[in-house]
């Protein structure tokens, strides 16, 4: 966009020329008849404009900010005082010494030189910030000083009586001139902190400047022409200065002020936001007289005088609204509004105006608060108030106040408030509120001295419920339990939702043990109740785990831990029934919070090994195969037996990479087989349930035998019953691909679980392993006598091999002999060995003699 001070050109003006040209031409009349009248005017009328310059200048200052004008102004103060000094000694004033023609000429040389000067530096500290009183200072001491040399008679003479102006005069108008020049460049070529029309005016009063110093090189007397037209040329220069002076501190803080009217009016009309225009005044001139009455405290003195803050509030007038006001309280019209304007305050008004009043009586720049105002038609909104508090008196005469409407905000921030506290679906406090009330409860009942319980509750049967009856009858369970859990609270508890069907209760206050057993046992009674939905009853119970505070821990985290111990510990029990926190249960979860860190610990560290148990082939006497079994060595509990760790590592979910090292590690230490066996035995390798849910087993197999180069029909996996009774089409599908690979397929512990012939058929099994619990009464006890022959029976009917694990004694050697099992595992033959120690084993019985014989041999 074009600048406007560029488009017009203030020298081209005619009202600029107008006066000083009037004055001028009065001037040379006056001249005619008295020469002393004409330099006595026209040296008054610019040692006026010197001093009025520097008034307008230092008094706007602060408005205007304009530097390079603040440097000049308190330049010209002292060539305006030069300028008086060379007035009074001029030839023919006799006011304090007897005036000539030497003392008037060096005054004039030492006003020019101080101009000059002042004109040529300009520019170069138009940017930089003045401090005025140090300007002041700096060119008054240097007026002083030439003043004093003057007086003195210590400053070149620059005119003789006869003769006329000296040499000094005339080079020193010479280097005036050119300083001028130079400053007349320097103008040119900064621009920075001087607007368009300032340079223009400076660059034409440097020029007249110029002019007059060139006449004055050829002054002959006091009357001469060149005298008379320097002094024409030196009015229209400090003419055009002044002009300078004018617009940027008077005329153009003036045009802003009434930009800014004009700006606040279209604001005002135009804004979006309801704007109240009010006058403060009396307001501020009642706090003030309080003030010098000796209040120092407000708002004790508000205390102590309640009916003051609404005289005050009645003090405040309302001078005009904008049309937003209108709309945003429903009002008809102005008249409408400003004669009810009484109905639109709401119940906290007066403690707003009060908030206000501590702003103004602190000296704040802003007041800030949210306020509820009524609308004319009867609804209540929510606003946030504010205005910038003056800091002026004549400011508190018309304050703007603004009102934004924040009732849709509120209403959302309520809605997402309650959105993330309390449960969707149940309407009970979530989780994120549960945690933030425990705390505050628990610093209650510490300050009061009193107890808190805290119920953990799990509903027992709902997984069932909603996995036979569907998500929506689950749903509709979880919502009538939580009503169930509330009908028996007061007010004062707190029953919470956590996830699932966990619940969390809140009993604050003076609890008793004897009071929460008999809570607990209202709820396990209540929940047991039957539920009907679609037609039919569903059945859920409870278990609940109780801690108390301060008995049981000092904070959230520990009691809700301990809760959940206690009410894993009723779960265990039977179920439906509550438990109270005993240390012992903090203990075991410790002992399984350590060892579950520890095995992962071990998982990253590689702290695991394996170790292999023959299997006896009973028809060779040789080693058939090997079962794979991992061994953990803690580097401080030492040997942890894999009956502690395998079960927690199924529940974490830690089994899966468990699982896929052990099969890696096993295929490749079986390659090492066959460097003392012609014919390697092969590996039996255990797999999970979880394995087969969350892996392609398949896939792994295949890949990991690509990796180690062991032979497909060197790796046995061994499955439990469990996975076969889950008898979906994804496990029969996978146990089938397996088995395309040429891997075979053993169900471990046998006779454990729930298999039957018809699942035995359906999957592609090639061993059964008779659990060592059937085995370790062998051959006293009759009934594992039966059921084991009952075993081999089933498996020679569905051509299955078997083997019998846990064989410790030669009797029980001996009986499965007899029976002609085709495999036998256990201490008898050799206990878990290292790979090292196995492949020694393998090498001790790598000729023809059977491994059966040799241990006959020995027992």
């Amino acid at each position: 966009m074009t600048d406007p001070e560029k488009l017009i050109n203030p020298l081209m003006q005619w009202r600029l020329w107008t006066i000083p040209t009037a004055i001028a031409l009065l001037l040379i009349i006056v001249a005619q008849y008295s020469f002393l009248a004409f330099h006595t005017f026209i040296e008054l009328f610019t040692i006026i404009i010197s001093f009025v310059m520097f008034t307008l200048a230092w008094s706007t200052r602060e408005f205007t900010k304009n530097n390079f004008m603040v440097f000049l102004a308190c330049g010209y103060l002292w060539i305006g005082y030069l300028d008086l000094m060379h007035t009074l000694v001029f030839k023919g004033m006799t006011v304090f010494v007897e005036g000539s023609g030497n003392l008037t000429v060096q005054f004039w040389i030492a006003a020019r030189y101080m101009e000059a000067l002042l004109l040529f530096a300009a520019p170069f500290v138009a940017m930089k910030k003045q401090n005025g009183y140090l300007l002041i200072g700096i060119f008054g001491a240097l007026a002083v000083a030439l003043s004093a040399l003057i007086l003195s008679g210590n400053f070149p003479t620059g005119f003789i009586e006869g003769q006329g102006i000296t040499h000094f005069k005339v080079y020193s108008e010479y280097l005036i001139v050119f300083i001028l020049a130079s400053a007349l460049i320097s103008l040119l070529y900064i621009k920075d902190g001087i607007c368009a029309r300032e340079r223009k005016l400076l660059i034409a009063s440097i020029a007249m400047t110029i002019c007059a110093e060139l006449l004055f090189t050829y002054y002959i007397n006091i009357h001469s022409i060149s005298n008379l037209l320097g002094h024409i040329f030196k009015l229209f220069s400090f003419w055009l200065i002044f002009n300078a002076i004018i617009v940027s501190n008077l005329k153009t803080p003036y045009a802003a002020l009434r930009k800014s009217e004009e700006n606040f009016k279209r604001l005002f009309d135009n804004s979006e936001v309801s704007i109240w225009n009010e006058d403060f005044s009396k307001v501020f001139y009642t706090l003030n007289k309080l003030r010098q009455e000796g209040v120092t405290d407000l708002e004790q003195y508000l205390l102590n005088n309640q009916q003051l803050a609404w005289e005050l509030a009645g003090m405040v007038k309302v001078l005009e609204v904008n049309e937003v006001t209108l709309r945003l309280f429903a009002a008809k019209s102005r008249e409408d509004f400003f004669g009810r304007i009484s109905e639109t305050f709401g119940e906290n008004a007066i403690d707003v105006f009060t908030k206000g009043l501590h702003a103004i009586w602190g000296k704040k720049t802003v007041f800030r608060s949210e306020a509820i105002y009524n609308t004319l038609d009867g609804n209540e909104i929510n606003c946030i108030i504010s205005f910038q508090i003056p800091q002026t008196t004549e400011g508190f005469q018309s304050v703007p106040v603004t009102l934004v409407d924040i009732t849709h905000r509120k209403q959302n921030e309520a809605r997402i408030w309650h959105q993330g506290n309390f449960d969707a679906l149940t309407g009970l406090v979530n989780r994120n509120l549960f945690y933030d009330r425990f705390p505050h409860a628990l610093d209650i009942a510490q300050r009061k001295r009193t107890r808190v319980a805290l119920l953990y509750l799990d509903l027992d049967g709902f997984k069932h419920v909603n996995d036979t009856l569907g998500h929506l009858v689950g749903d509709k369970l979880l919502q009538e339990a939580s009503q169930r859990l509330i009908s028996q609270m007061r007010k004062s508890d707190t029953v919470a939702r956590l996830g699932g069907d966990e619940f969390a209760i809140l009993l604050p206050e003076n609890n008793s043990t004897y009071d929460i057993e008999v809570i607990a046992n209202k709820i396990l009674k209540n929940l047991a109740q039957p539920y009907h939905f679609e037609g039919r009853d569903s059945f859920v119970s409870a278990s609940i785990g109780i801690t108390i505070f301060p008995d049981d821990g000092n904070n959230t985290v520990n009691l809700m831990r301990k809760a959940d111990s206690a009410m894993y510990r009723a779960k265990k029990k039977g179920r439906n029934q509550f438990q109270f926190f005993v240390q012992e249960m903090d203990d075991e979860a410790m002992r399984r919070k350590e060892l579950e860190e520890a095995l992962h610990i071990a998982l990253d560290n590689g702290d695991f090994h394996l170790n292999y148990q023959p299997v006896i082939n009973t028809e060779t006497g040789c080693v058939d195969s090997a079962e794979a079994l991992i061994r953990w060595q803690h580097t401080e509990k030492g040997m942890v037996p894999p009956g502690e760790f395998i079960p927690l590592a199924e529940e974490i979910g830690l089994i899966v990479p468990i699982g896929e090292w052990v099969l890696r590690e096993a295929c490749r230490e079986a390659m090492t087989w066959s460097i003392v066996h012609k014919k390697p035995p092969s590996v039996a390798v255990n797999l999970s349930s979880r394995q087969f849910q969350s892996q392609n087993i398949p896939e792994l197999v295949k890949v990991v035998l690509l990796e180690s180069g062991l032979p497909a029909e060197r790796l046995i996996l061994e499955i439990t019953e469990s996975l076969l009774f889950s008898d979906n089409d994804r496990t029969l599908n996978q146990l089938q691909a397996i088995r395309r690979l040429g891997v075979q397929l053993s169900i471990d512990d046998f006779g454990t679980g729930y298999s039957s012939l018809s699942y035995l058929k359906k999957f592609p099994v090639s061993y059964l392993k008779i659990d060592h619990s059937f085995i370790m009464n062998l051959p006293t006890i009759s009934e594992d006598v039966a059921l084991v022959n009952a075993i081999l029976s089933m498996a020679q009917s569905l051509d299955l091999s078997v083997v019998a694990e846990g064989v410790e004694t030669p009797a029980q050697a001996a009986f499965m002999l007899s029976t002609n099992c085709q495999y036998l595992q256990g201490y008898l033959y050799s206990k878990p060995l290292t790979n090292v120690d196995f492949i020694d084993y393998l090498r001790r019985y790598s000729n023809a003699e059977s491994v059966l014989k040799v241990v006959a041999k020995n027992t």
